[in-house]
């Protein structure tokens, strides 16, 4: 068995120590780093609205102006077959199709369908409220 020289185990731990101070520090700088954290939320919740089949309220954005403008638009979406960058929205609006950008998306909002078990002759009784006194 070989001990490990203490000296060695001391430079190993400075070296971590310095590797993951300066990544922090760096991500404190980097504002692109909070921005590309909140498009991967996006993209997953895209991804979950997408495979749930949900209904869904897109806040955009026309991106990098002084003063941005923001729209609202909803529907259903799919990802775009070739480029992941961009969805495809079937407006409810108007039934119109519409390619948008990930990047212009600020916030999302979708419904989940709910699937019922029961069939149309079936009725679901809501239990009786009783008084305590």
């Amino acid at each position: 068995m070989v001990k490990e020289n203490p000296v060695n185990g001391l430079k190993q731990l400075a070296k971590k120590l310095t590797a993951s101070s300066q990544n922090l520090l760096a991500a404190f700088l980097d504002d692109d780093f909070k921005a590309k954290q909140k498009h991967q939320e996006i993209l997953k919740q895209i991804e979950l609205a997408y495979q749930q089949q949900s209904f869904v309220v897109l806040q955009l954005t026309n991106g990098i102006e002084p003063n941005p403008t923001f729209e609202t638009t909803y529907g259903y979406i799919k990802p775009h077959p070739n480029n992941p960058d961009l969805i495809i929205l079937n407006e409810e609006q108007d039934g119109g199709i519409r390619m948008i950008q990930t990047k212009s998306i600020v916030k999302i909002s979708f419904l989940n369908k709910k699937k019922s078990n029961l069939s149309e002759d079936q009725v679901v009784e809501e239990p009786a409220i009783r008084k305590i006194k």
